[in-house]
């Protein structure tokens, strides 16, 4: 259930919001999905199966950035 909110799908349709606003070369906003997508594998090897996530925060900027911020649990 919870892998899905972080999963693939997830960095997907964010990285398609982000493109809009994202002012340097698309190549580098793939790369971080890529980086974002091995570093979730990464803690599901040392951690175990995703069984959770609980949203912490949202921190707004003037109206121009948005920070949400997520802790995931895991098994382990």
């Amino acid at each position: 259930m919870q892998s899905s909110v972080f999963g693939q799908k997830f960095l997907k349709d964010a990285n398609a919001e982000l493109k809009v606003y994202w002012p340097l070369p698309e190549n580098e906003l793939s790369s971080l999905e890529s980086q974002t997508l091995r570093q979730l594998n990464g803690a599901t090897d040392c951690f175990g199966k995703m069984i959770g996530s609980s949203f912490i925060a949202k921190e707004k900027v003037a109206d121009f950035f948005v920070r949400k911020i997520y802790v995931i649990r895991y098994e382990k």
